[in-house]
């Protein structure tokens, strides 16, 4: 009996990688996150700022002209996604960055970055490098959903250790804390 399931489950096997063949396979984990994010039968389309009331394009999240540029000539804002507190979800306003930068990567297979993970000062080291290890690695899914190959990526954590503005203890410097910084090399 045990034999005639395995051979049962051999042939289904077989019969959804033949009914798969030709297309585009996506990594679980990645196709998890984009239905997480509401990214399910994802579509690439210029973002103009529109989709989310302007947000996401701005000085906060992009080039300052309503388009997001990816690459490692992207300004600054442009290259980080910020995150709210306790949280690695990527919030829709920096889906524009995370794609635009996935937008580079597909046209340049042999680039890759570093997506670096940051947290406030709050809690303790342990647990921020855990948070920044998870917001790395969200972003790293969020551009594995958008088609980049996981091998052109890399998740780094390095929670309270590298702030923007040392010694700053506000919500403010918080804020600009919380991030992932998209860095080429």
């Amino acid at each position: 009996m045990k034999t005639l399931t395995r051979v049962m489950v051999s042939l289904a096997s077989v019969a959804v990688l033949v009914s798969c063949a030709g297309t585009k396979s996506v990594p679980e984990d990645a196709q998890q996150d984009a239905s997480a994010q509401g990214l399910e039968g994802y579509q690439p389309y210029p973002y103009t700022g529109e989709q989310f009331g302007g947000q996401g394009t701005g000085s906060a999240a992009g080039a300052g002209a309503g388009q997001v540029v990816g690459g490692p000539s992207a300004p600054v804002p442009s290259r980080t996604v910020y995150f709210d507190y306790d949280s690695a979800e990527v919030q829709p306003q920096y889906r524009p960055v995370v794609e635009a930068h996935a937008r580079y990567l597909l046209s340049n297979p042999k680039t890759a970055v570093s997506l670096e993970g940051h947290t406030d000062s709050r809690g303790s080291r342990e647990y921020n490098i855990a948070l920044g290890e998870r917001r790395s690695e969200a972003v790293r899914r969020l551009m594995s959903a958008y088609g980049v190959n996981l091998q052109q990526t890399r998740a780094v954590s390095y929670g309270e250790e590298m702030p923007v503005q040392p010694g700053c203890e506000n919500d403010s410097c918080y804020q600009s804390d919380r991030r992932v910084e998209i860095i080429y090399f």
